[in-house]
């Protein structure tokens, strides 16, 4: 009897799965050991600059490894931490992984996504697919009626990139999935490593970056492995708290706005499912009731007027406006208010179906006028000649050339979903790569690793 490749991430005689298994068994603690101190080891980037960029060369001579010896759901999970702890953003200042192992690196990814994807096409997915096609020709045929449209070779190569392996999904996974415990074991060195570097080196009035690599996010994924796999409390309070300070550190705002968020959302899913949706069906109910209300007059009424407490709430709703709202947004983060503001000044089938592969946006009113040379991830062409094709925000990046309908979709197919399918916390870890490595080839090649090889049983 031929035991399930599912459980075993191999293929063969069953004689050969017994005793590849065991043999994998007796070495797991010894192959997470030396994973945990890669994870480590791979961040010193203080202290071991340049050898820590050449680490991952160590997790994916493992994946060779196990790739030889067919146990891939070992091997995956190898590979995904070589390209994890490999180093593609050095931000100037630390020494970055040489290009030509970084792509032999993700090849390989891209590499095992199509080998172990069956030969069989999703009908759903090829419907979807040729939606997204239909889409973009329209915007692109949008675009090309534009004088003033504008067009980057290098965006149309990551555009191209993007589609060539969501282009993998249309075929139906195989059994092969990837081992989370793995996953885990490297991740818990790169927090443990990440979390030293703040406390020893990182200079807390510099409000400079601890991190400039683009999978930084990867850094949620111990917290997230423990909630779901159900670890001690103890275990889930550390993770989580060091976790959120080294997100915070990041300074990426994305990173944290989107880890509450899709937490916050996951919650309330979770809940409802639970049976819970009257509290939430109550509190919308009396929110509604509340904005038919003049709030400010009742709280300005004479029995409620000499509470303290209840006058300051009424100032505070008495000078709070809309427009506030919108000045909050712009103090908070300056360049990703005039983006948004330069996004939606498009035409609305712009906005729904994008502009077209490789296509980019004229800043002809100088809301981004602000922008130094030395202070913004722009390129100096860019500010330059005011026509910007990399923008910060996953849904304003890909929406530009995509189109808003498709990036909303994956968002919530990606993420939402998982939730509503009872995997609330598999839903926030795709949720948060999506959004905030994606950018990146490697970050595209690290989400869809993931996302295709994740197990999906519910737990937790």
């Amino acid at each position: 009897m031929t035991v399930g490749a599912e459980t075993t991430g191999q293929y063969g005689p069953s004689s050969v799965h017994v005793g590849r298994r065991s043999t994998a068994t007796v070495r797991q603690p010894i192959l997470a050991i030396l994973l945990l101190l890669c994870g480590f080891t791979a961040v010193q980037r203080f202290t071991l600059d340049p050898a820590n960029s050449l680490i991952c060369v160590l997790p994916y001579s493992l994946f060779l490894f196990y790739l030889v010896q067919q146990n891939f759901r070992t091997a995956l999970s190898c590979l995904i931490l070589s390209l994890v702890f490999s180093v593609d953003n050095g931000g100037g200042a630390y020494t970055e992984t040489p290009a030509p192992l970084r792509y032999v690196i993700y090849l390989s990814g891209i590499g095992m996504m199509i080998c172990l994807s069956r030969r069989q096409i999703h009908e759903k997915a090829l419907l979807l697919a040729a939606f997204l096609v239909s889409g973009l020709i329209i915007g692109t045929l949008l675009s090309i009626s534009d004088a003033a449209a504008v067009f980057d070779s290098a965006t149309l190569r990551r555009d191209v990139q993007a589609l060539f392996i969501l282009s993998i999904f249309l075929f139906v996974r195989g059994d092969v999935r990837l081992d989370p415990f793995v996953l885990f074991a490297g991740g818990v060195g790169y927090v443990a490593g990440e979390a030293v570097n703040a406390v020893l080196f990182y200079d807390f009035g510099s409000f400079d970056y601890l991190s400039y690599d683009s999978l930084k996010a990867f850094a949620v994924f111990p917290a997230l492995y423990a909630i779901t796999y159900r670890h001690s409390h103890m275990a889930q309070l550390a993770l989580m708290v060091i976790t959120f300070l080294l997100i915070s550190l990041y300074g990426s705002r994305m990173i944290t706005l989107s880890a509450i968020g899709l937490v916050s959302v996951a919650l309330v899913i979770s809940s409802i499912r639970a049976g819970k949706w009257k509290i939430y069906l109550a509190a919308a109910t009396i929110f509604i009731m509340l904005a038919n209300v003049d709030v400010v007059a009742l709280l300005k009424s004479e029995p409620l007027v000499r509470v303290k407490a209840l006058s300051f709430i009424a100032v505070i709703f008495e000078s709070f406006d809309s427009s506030e709202i919108m000045q909050m947004f712009m103090t908070l983060d300056r360049v990703r208010f005039a983006e948004h503001q330069l996004f939606f000044s498009r035409h609305p089938l712009e906005l729904i179906f994008g502009s077209g592969l490789g296509s980019g946006v004229v800043d002809t009113q100088g809301l981004l006028g602000f922008l130094a040379y030395e202070q913004t991830a722009f390129s100096t062409e860019e500010i330059r000649t005011s026509i910007y094709f990399n923008l910060h925000d996953f849904w304003i990046d890909y929406g530009l050339r995509f189109g808003l309908l498709p990036v909303v979709y994956l968002i919530y197919i990606l993420s939402i979903r998982e939730m509503w399918r009872g995997r609330p916390w598999i839903g926030v870890l795709f949720g948060i790569l999506l959004l905030n490595t994606t950018f990146a080839t490697s970050g595209l090649v690290l989400t869809s690793m993931i996302v295709r090889f994740f197990p999906r049983e519910r737990v937790g």
